[in-house]
């Protein structure tokens, strides 16, 4: 089993409304589950919903955890994470030191009085912390023999942000989001994703709020550079994610209908779907 979910789609904040929730109204979470071992990709509000699930299926809790960067959107929702609370709970976390903190220090940072009621150091988890670089390849062996190999590189995203790509077997998938994609980095980044089964991208921007100097410096791409990236790399599958907050899901549906005039196999991040690589 090689099976992507999304759990979290949506940048920047949560998003609340009607017109906003169809596709994510929860912040950036991925998990990947490979025979026995559950891989998560950021920890913004979509990590709640999951934990409630791994409390149901995986119960002890047993997870790798790899964080893109620390901004709220992408670790927010640890604080309502289950697993975390659980004393039989075994987390790892990946991740880079930052102004010159460690992975560990910066989540005890962000989890602690009086921001929250119990610091870091006295929830109940089983932690172990590994700080990582875009030279590093994590490797894990599942329980069938299969050799899993992660490998990070970085992107353009203020603060510092990395990208992360799964090779198992014969299938691969890409976590490329809080990337500005800037043009002089498109063949490295058509070498990083080459042929890659699932390719999930930041399509936080439109072209047009791309080149405005409003966001500019605000380190996310747009839908037009994710389709040509994914027709010059000759990707499968391509989920445009980090959808903008206040996108509505009409807006949404017509990005996906333009993005499809330009690679055909492209989809909308939404909530709770699942892509099976094998």
């Amino acid at each position: 089993m090689f099976d992507i979910k999304i759990w979290g789609a949506r940048g920047s904040m949560a998003t609340f409304g009607t017109e906003y929730i169809k596709y994510s109204g929860n912040t950036s979470c991925i998990s990947a589950e490979i025979d026995d071992r559950v891989i998560i990709f950021d920890a913004g509000t979509g990590i709640i919903n999951l934990g409630n699930y791994l409390l149901e299926i995986h119960t002890p809790v047993k997870a790798d955890i790899f964080l893109t960067h620390y901004h709220y959107d992408h670790i927010i929702g640890l604080n309502s994470f289950v697993p975390i609370f659980a004393k039989e709970s075994e987390l790892t976390f990946y991740g880079q030191e930052k102004y010159d903190m460690t992975v560990e220090e910066t989540l005890a940072a962000f989890m602690r009085p009086p921001f929250f009621p119990v610091s870091f150091d006295q929830l109940a988890s089983n932690r172990t912390f590994n700080n990582i670089t875009e030279t590093d390849t994590i490797q894990f062996v599942t329980k069938e023999d299969r050799l899993v190999s992660i490998t990070p590189k970085n992107t353009k995203h203020p603060g510092g942000n990395l990208a992360y790509k799964i090779d198992v077997e014969d299938r691969s998938f890409v976590y490329l989001t809080d990337f500005a994609h800037y043009d002089d980095e498109h063949e490295p980044f058509v070498d990083y994703v080459k042929d890659c089964d699932l390719l999930i991208y930041d399509a936080n921007f439109t072209k047009e709020e791309y080149h405005n100097k409003q966001y500019e410096g605000w380190g996310h791409s747009h839908w037009e550079k994710g389709t040509k990236l994914a027709k010059d790399a000759n990707v499968k599958k391509l989920i445009l994610f980090h959808h903008k907050n206040n996108r509505t899901d009409s807006e949404l549906e017509e990005i996906l209908k333009a993005a499809r005039q330009q690679f055909p196999n492209t989809f909308l991040a939404k909530e709770g779907d699942s892509y099976q690589l094998f």
